[in-house]
């Protein structure tokens, strides 16, 4: 079999604690026939002594002589380049030792130009899987650009990618200073063959001071994207799903109303036209969050009154209940309960469609809303789904009859997630 040179680039700035790990785990691949290409952003910690302390012929390093930033750092790395296939690295990532085989098995059985991997995410004292299991239905049915168009699923880290996708593509959009994988892999998506290998090979660090944290670069990078790809995402009619996620991240760090008027400027500044097409509707939108919000919280605040809370349930050990949901929440909160010895309590799982949802997670029986008897509806059913669905989640259970709902609020969850 004929050993194709695989091209690591690691863009990396102050990262002197992680940098060595993320190269061995590099390194010590079982797949040998690759270089590490270390672009180093002008850090100013000692990130050049840890490297250089490194010794491998396979490391190739380059230094910025200003900081400019990853997304630079990373088409940097490809002009130097030299395998025909591309992968990437951040600096406090780490590979499972066979990611590059495995991708690269997948990449020729499936005659793919792009393979990426799941992943392992770690946030302070909590952790989660990416891609979600809702968005790994929709790439498992062949719809990963559908998934695109609602949010990305995709982190540079688990790229896998030919050369020739680059100079079919293009290179990362430097106008972007966040959000540079997810612009990519729209324009990749609708040109290249993507495959996706259904195993965690990267666990990925985000930490305080990561490009992931900082809100004001997601508040640049909306409008961009929206700019860019207007098209691809009113084709799923997920426009404003991509324009109002800067004004939900907004609204859980209680932002003040300056914050959400330069969002506003900046989706007027960037997107040509957009108070002639689409600022009304956007800001009903808005409205309508607000809105769905205010309702939650109401909501919550009167089931407690009647004593319909989580932590009251739990006090109760012969109470039966529902979960309503299958996806991450409903795993963090299944495996909360079990920890607690409450899984018999568990009647079965509730959503609103099997076809997409997985039952391997749960140990119960699973239940389409419209299968639910009058004594099921009677029942306590605790939500387990993102804040994002739990207004059009309650409205559909109450519609349906369900009497008992509970929404876990915020210091809830942060019982659950420990």
């Amino acid at each position: 079999m004929e050993k194709v040179l695989i091209s690591v680039i690691v863009p990396v700035y102050n990262r002197a604690d992680t940098i060595r790990r993320a190269i061995n785990g590099i390194l010590q691949q079982t797949y040998q026939n690759l270089e590490v290409i270390i672009i180093d952003d002008a850090s100013k910690d000692f990130t050049d002594k840890v490297i250089a302390s490194i010794d491998d012929a396979r490391i190739r390093y380059v230094r910025n002589e200003n900081q400019q930033g990853a997304n630079i750092s990373r088409n940097i790395g490809l002009g130097y380049a030299l395998g025909r296939i591309i992968a990437f690295c951040d600096s406090a990532d780490i590979w499972m030792a066979d990611k590059l085989e495995k991708q690269l098995a997948q990449l020729k059985n499936e005659n793919a130009d792009i393979v990426f991997c799941a992943e392992k995410v770690f946030v302070k004292d909590t952790s989660y899987i990416l891609p979600f299991a809702t968005q790994k239905a929709f790439i498992e049915q062949g719809r990963l650009a559908e998934q695109l168009a609602i949010e990305n699923c995709v982190d540079t880290s688990t790229l896998f990618v030919k050369r020739k996708c680059f100079e079919e593509v293009g290179k990362f959009n430097l106008e972007l200073p966040r959000l540079q994988e997810y612009e990519w892999m729209i324009r990749a998506v609708q040109k290249c063959k993507v495959s996706y290998l259904d195993e965690v090979l990267v666990h990925a660090f985000i930490r305080d001071d990561s490009i992931t944290s900082d809100i004001s670069k997601l508040l640049k990078a909306v409008p961009v994207l929206y700019r860019e790809h207007a098209n691809f995402f009113a084709s799923y009619q997920k426009q404003f799903d991509l324009l109002l996620s800067p004004v939900k991240q907004l609204n859980l760090k209680n932002a003040s109303y300056d914050d959400y008027e330069k969002y506003f400027q900046l989706l007027e500044e960037t997107v040509s036209g957009f108070y002639e097409k689409d600022a009304i509707q956007f800001y009903q939108e808005v409205a309508r969050f607000f809105v769905e919000k205010d309702y939650i919280r109401n909501f919550i605040a009167d089931e407690a009154q009647k004593k319909h809370t989580f932590l009251r349930l739990l006090e109760n050990q012969e109470q039966e209940f529902y979960l309503f949901g299958a996806g991450e929440a409903a795993r963090k909160l299944y495996s909360f309960l079990k920890g607690k010895f409450m899984e018999h309590a568990i009647k079965a799982i509730i959503v609103s469609s099997t076809k997409n949802n997985s039952k391997a997670d749960f140990q119960v029986p699973m239940f389409e809303i419209l299968q639910c008897d009058e004594k099921i509806k009677q029942k306590p059913v605790i939500l387990a789904v993102s804040k994002n669905a739990v207004y059009d989640v309650v409205c559909r259970l109450r519609r349906n009859g369900f009497t008992y709902i509970i929404c876990l609020t915020d210091q809830e969850w942060q019982i659950v997630e420990g």
